[in-house]
């Protein structure tokens, strides 16, 4: 048992880890360390979010994990009723947001843009896994 390379790059960890956690128990190892190269953004990072989320759609497709299921719910409920929630959500993103930043303030503004972008990617990336003919 190894990766499955019919899968193809993106997610192929994700589907062996699952494989072997149906046969038992998955050791994990708190040593073990994983470094991935930071995308710069928005351009780098929004495009491998994306090509990752299309992946996770076409998965979901003959995986069915529920909590993408419920996300894209969510994401679905959250497009429709945008209006009510936006400046709720702006609030607790831009909240969240300046906790962890490293950018000037005078970029601070721009932090719930950068969230927004960021969800409306992994929605739209998902749902368009899930309805792509192509796996």
């Amino acid at each position: 048992t190894g990766f499955d390379e019919a899968i193809g790059y993106i997610g192929e960890d994700t589907a062996l880890l699952a494989q072997l956690m149906q046969r038992g128990r998955v050791a994990y190892n708190e040593n073990v360390r994983v470094f991935h190269r930071r995308r710069a953004f928005p351009q780098a990072y929004l495009q491998q979010r994306w090509r990752y989320r299309v992946k996770t759609g076409q998965l979901q497709r003959t995986r069915r994990d529920p909590r993408v299921t419920a996300f894209v719910v969510a994401g679905a409920i959250g497009l429709v009723l945008a209006p009510v929630f936006a400046i709720p959500y702006a609030l607790v993103t831009f909240i969240l947001g300046v906790r962890a930043t490293r950018l000037p303030v005078q970029w601070w503004p721009v932090i719930p843009f950068a969230f927004a972008m960021h969800h409306l990617t992994y929605w739209l990336g998902i749902v368009t896994g899930i309805t792509s003919s192509r796996k």
